[in-house]
């Protein structure tokens, strides 16, 4: 007597064997991953389930103890996985995917934290710059005549740069949306009445307001194009490899 029970009369039977239904679930584990890269061979594969079905643990870890591979062929292939299921349309956040398995961290990512600074860094001193000019543009046009003092509006760009990464705003690992927010726009408001306050001190009188409107209108333009111009580089480059995650390692089992 078959211990499976009848099969239903109605239940087409499945032309294809499990062994392959079987294969093609697994085809995106970081075992079959670091195969299809080369990083592995099969029976170093084949050996480190056998042990992983033994001893327990990640088939990642065992197979770096047994010197089947290294940390960053791990680290690839779980850049990879990350990226196959993004493919899939089931994208996950490395932050998110680490808060929700923090026992699997132990490995880094290959990343280039000083790139990631270098591109905040200028998206800065693109918004800022363009800020000034802007300022100085319309001042021009005001008065008919070019900014003597011409100080008032490029001294804010390396003073926020700086003020701005005494405030962590270059590191890495991205601060909530919330306060990146909060900290850029008192920095810069603080930044400009300072430069406010020279700037009532070496202008004449009659000048006097105009100055104090032309650092105002590039204060509120700072203000808004450098949070934009940050969201628009992480939208647009924080999946990349080389970003730096703060993240370490996902996935290994």
């Amino acid at each position: 007597m078959s211990l499976e029970g009848p099969i239903s009369a109605g239940a087409p039977a499945s032309s294809e064997p499990a062994f392959y239904r079987r294969r093609k679930k697994r085809g995106d584990e970081i075992g079959q991953v670091l195969l299809r890269n080369g990083d592995i061979k099969a029976e170093d594969l084949r050996a480190g389930l056998r042990r992983q079905e033994q001893q327990g643990g990640q088939i990642g870890r065992i197979l770096i103890q047994m010197g089947a591979c290294d940390e960053r062929a791990i680290a690839q292939a779980l850049i990879k996985q990350l990226q196959l299921a993004h493919d899939r349309g089931q994208a996950r956040n490395h932050s998110l995917a680490a808060r929700e398995q923090p026992e699997i961290a132990g490995l880094e990512a290959p990343s280039r934290p000083w790139q990631t600074v270098a591109v905040l860094l200028l998206g800065d001193l693109l918004s800022l710059s363009l800020a000034a000019l802007f300022s100085v543009g319309l001042a021009q046009a005001i008065t008919g005549a070019f900014p003597t003092r011409t100080y008032q509006h490029a001294a804010p760009v390396p003073l926020l740069c700086i003020a701005f990464a005494m405030l962590h705003l270059y590191t890495p690992p991205s601060l909530s949306p919330p306060e990146e927010l909060r900290r850029t726009t008192i920095t810069t408001a603080l930044v400009f009445m300072a430069m406010a306050m020279v700037v009532s001190r070496a202008q004449s009188l009659g000048s006097f307001w105009l100055a104090q409107a032309a650092l105002a209108l590039q204060m509120l333009v700072s203000v808004f194009f450098v949070p934009l111009t940050r969201a628009v580089l992480r939208t647009m480059l924080a999946d990349k490899p080389w970003w730096g995650h703060p993240v370490v390692v996902l996935g290994l089992a």
